[in-house]
């Protein structure tokens, strides 16, 4: 699928919008909410990609491409253990 450029993308962009949710100088929620909003996509993303390397299937790309990083609602990271 050729979608390491288009990942590294949205990834940026995800960054972005989850700093803007929760201000700049709170790293460690931001980055849990990137996790947790990026984890399962980019999974799915890779998955898709590895089973379909040689092109032997036909994959309706229009979930990858269809994607709008700014306008999915935004997942709430779960709570950490306790250390």
């Amino acid at each position: 699928m050729a979608q390491g450029a288009a990942m590294a993308i949205e990834d940026g962009a995800m960054l972005a919008r989850c700093f803007k949710e929760v201000g700049v100088n709170n790293h460690e929620l931001a980055f849990a909410l990137y996790e947790a909003n990026r984890a399962e996509r980019a999974s799915k993303v890779q998955r898709i990609s590895h089973d379909n390397t040689w092109l032997r299937t036909n994959e309706d790309p229009s979930w990858c491409f269809g994607y709008d990083v700014f306008s999915e609602p935004l997942v709430e990271p779960k709570a950490r253990a306790a250390a």
